[in-house]
Order: C-alpha cells, then structure tokens, then sequence
C-alpha cells in the first residue's frame, strides 16, 4: 500500500516542513479510514482527512485489520 502516491502535491501553500502521526484503519472495502491527525497545523489535518480517507486501496481487510499509525512528512518545494 502506498499512501504516498495520495498525499503527493498538497493543495495548500508549504512554508515549512510539517509532519504528522495519522492513525487508520481499513474498512471492509478495503477502504481508508482516518481516525486521527496528530498534527499541530489544521490545513495539514484537512489535507491528510481530504486525501486518505476512503481512498480504496490494494490489500485486505483481513490481513490489514486493525489500527495502524503512519508518519507524514510535507516538504518545502525547492
């Protein structure tokens, strides 16, 4: 699963490098759910909510049940 691939070109102006702790889950439509955004700059936590949540995604319900955390990192553009 890449959850890169959703995240790539944030709609939002990057002053600084933001990061963030997203917690998910899958649905049994292989689904993402965001649970929560630990993240101190609300237009990242929008950003992350818009992009991931129920974006189908390869993999199983079965073999991904569960929560899992994922780190974020946006970038300046050079």
């Amino acid at each position: 699963m890449k959850i890169e691939k959703f995240l790539k070109n944030p709609s939002f102006d990057v002053d600084y490098e933001m990061t963030a702790h997203v917690t998910l889950t899958l649905n049994k439509n292989n689904e993402l759910v965001v649970l929560h955004v630990d993240s101190t700059d609300g237009k990242m936590e929008n950003f992350i909510k818009s992009r991931l949540n129920y974006r189908k995604v390869t993999g199983s319900y079965e073999t991904l049940n569960g929560k899992f955390i994922v780190p974020v990192r946006v970038k300046v553009e050079e």
